[in-house]
């Protein structure tokens, strides 16, 4: 407020084209008084491109990213907040001028932080942290839907749907199935799980209704951040140790299970290793804990938790099976090309995307879900611990 800008200073990082958006890094000078200071900010337009902004339904995104960072964020708790970077300015126009939508934030990089190293799968520390401020962010929408009822349930029904729309609900199911078969096909193939994996193959043949079913509200239900992932977070280090971590890109936010976020980032960055080692009994008993020690008694137990767990946990699993094979693949994706193709060719690449490796870890995730006890879980089948 009251403030001047002075001059804009280009940063040298190049502005980055991303999936839904282009993102350009610059230093600001303002003056307030007789002081100036400067802000280095992120700044996040819409693609020039109609095609990509109609596939990922970017006004929408924007609209949403907007709303979560001026309407809905200011009724968490002070402490939570600390978990995004600063928010200073953003428009959406909701398709009236998509050339004017904007979303501006702190550039957290002089501030130290970065994002991992690692492209997919983090180690225990790093997935650790995460988790922990994942269970403070979900805490933080537990207490202020308790204290700012009304409002907060008027503003998360202003939440834009950017993926699971009826219009695309014949080739997302097509898509997504077939994505979500290739883990399957080899465990039947070896006679593995074959009654929990028929069962869930004939599922799939309706993937719209087991990923909206998530998004079904209930006592459970928090704003989640929905692409709760490590290419949306970066972190800050002592002695080459992850000390703290800060989330970003709020666009496809929105409100539901908290295991929409637990089980996209089990399924993307947890490899088969930490997984089986430390996920139930340690990562997730860390995620209840901390849930707890913030919001108290609006927490739901760990019990209910892991029933949930069991129950929506196939929600990573669905959308991990399209999007592990293209971070593991040694071949760039080319998004492009992409919306080029008919929904067969999508898939023909898709289902072999990344070869011989993406398939053994999405068998492998397959496993564990089964171990775990969530494939076969449903209103109709009896879940086991």
């Amino acid at each position: 407020k009251n403030a001047e800008l002075v001059r804009i200073i280009e940063d040298s990082t190049e502005g980055k084209d991303q999936f839904a958006s282009s993102i350009l890094f610059v230093v600001i000078e303002v003056r307030t008084g007789a002081s100036k200071q400067t802000f280095p900010i992120v700044c996040k337009f819409q693609c020039e491109d109609e095609v990509r902004r109609e596939q990922f339904r970017t006004d929408f995104q924007f609209w949403n990213e907007v709303l979560v960072y001026r309407e809905i964020m200011p009724m968490f708790p002070i402490n939570v907040l600390d978990i995004l970077p600063e928010f200073y300015y953003g428009v959406s126009t909701l398709m009236k001028a998509p050339e004017d939508d904007v979303v501006i934030v702190e550039n957290l990089i002089p501030r130290g932080y970065s994002q991992t190293r690692e492209k997919v799968f983090l180690d225990y520390d790093h997935c650790a942290l995460a988790i922990r401020k994942l269970a403070e962010f979900h805490a933080g929408s537990l207490l202020a839907k308790s204290k700012s009822q009304l409002k907060f349930a008027n503003k998360i029904n202003e939440l834009k749907e950017t993926r699971w729309y009826i219009k695309a609900k014949e080739e997302n199911n097509l898509y997504f199935r077939e994505n979500a078969k290739r883990g399957i096909i080899p465990l039947v193939k070896n006679g593995e799980h074959l009654e929990v994996l028929n069962h869930f193959m004939e599922k799939l043949n309706n993937v719209y209704a087991i990923m909206t079913e998530v998004f079904q509200v209930n006592e459970m239900s928090v704003l989640c951040h929905g692409d709760f992932c490590r290419n949306n977070m970066v972190f800050k280090y002592e002695d080459d140790h992850p000390v703290d971590v800060k989330l970003f890109d709020l666009a496809t936010a929105r409100y539901g299970s908290p295991i929409i976020d637990i089980s996209f980032f089990l399924c993307l960055n947890m490899s088969s290793e930490l997984r089986r080692e430390h996920f139930k009994d340690e990562l997730f008993k860390v995620y209840c804990d901390i849930l707890q020690e913030v919001a108290g008694t609006l927490a739901p137990s760990s019990q209910e938790l892991w029933r949930e767990f069991q129950q929506k946990a196939a929600y990573g699993y669905i959308l991990a099976a399209f999007f592990l094979p293209i971070m593991v693949d040694t071949e760039p994706f080319n998004i492009d090309n992409r919306l080029k193709l008919t929904v067969d060719e999508k898939i023909k690449n898709s289902v072999t995307r990344g070869g011989e490796k993406a398939t053994n870890l999405l068998s492998e995730l397959v496993r564990d879900l089964v171990d775990w006890g969530c494939l076969g879980c449903d209103d109709s089948v009896e879940c086991h611990e």
